[in-house]
């Protein structure tokens, strides 16, 4: 049984959905999604060394596991930080952007130090709490610690990459923590 109707505002992230958006892709396409992949992203946004792990059917799995370098993480926070474009050229559209980064379900808390916060297509919506004022930042994490982090208000983008695979609780509170009380004061001194 679903626990609640889809569509509602109850976010709840499935690696089934996000694999299922990939299928759509590939169908909708007709190009196998590596392939789509390397051309519309890897390429434009040059990209180097990826891994896109596959299923036993060859289909490439998009319920995580894609492997990119640090750099590269910063590559896709700045292009959504720059509205679709990277080094002049249009590789998202402007519309994609700012609707994947809109909310359109909400996150309780799911461990003490969390917050209630915003989920858009694949970008978590957070507030980060300084001080002296709260940013809207949005993000997009993988298992393990790897995070891109877009602070639109300060032009900014943090990338953490870790490897603490299982252990939500501690690299999820990086975004959360460290990045209200040691980046962002840091950046606006």
């Amino acid at each position: 049984p679903l626990a609640h109707d889809p569509g509602g505002d109850k976010a709840i992230y499935c690696s089934a959905g996000m694999n299922l958006v990939g299928g759509v892709v590939r169908n909708t396409t007709n190009t196998w999604v590596p392939e789509f992949f390397e051309e519309y992203l890897a390429h434009p946004l040059q990209f180097h060394g990826y891994h896109i792990n596959l299923m036993p059917t060859g289909d490439a799995y998009m319920g995580g596991g894609i492997r990119i370098r640090p750099r590269d993480e910063i590559k896709l926070g700045q292009l959504y930080l720059s509205n679709g474009i990277w080094n002049g050229t249009r590789v998202v559209s402007t519309e994609w952007v700012r609707e994947s980064t809109t909310p359109h379900s909400n996150f309780a808390p799911q461990i003490d130090f969390d917050l209630n916060h915003q989920y858009g297509y694949g970008w978590h919506i957070n507030p980060l709490k300084t001080p002296n004022h709260t940013y809207r930042s949005f993000s997009a994490g993988g298992n393990g610690g790897q995070i891109v982090i877009v602070i639109p208000e300060l032009d900014m983008v943090v990338a953490f990459n870790g490897g603490s695979y299982g252990e939500f609780a501690k690299w999820y509170r990086w975004s959360l923590e460290l990045v209200p009380q040691y980046i962002i004061p840091a950046a606006v001194k």
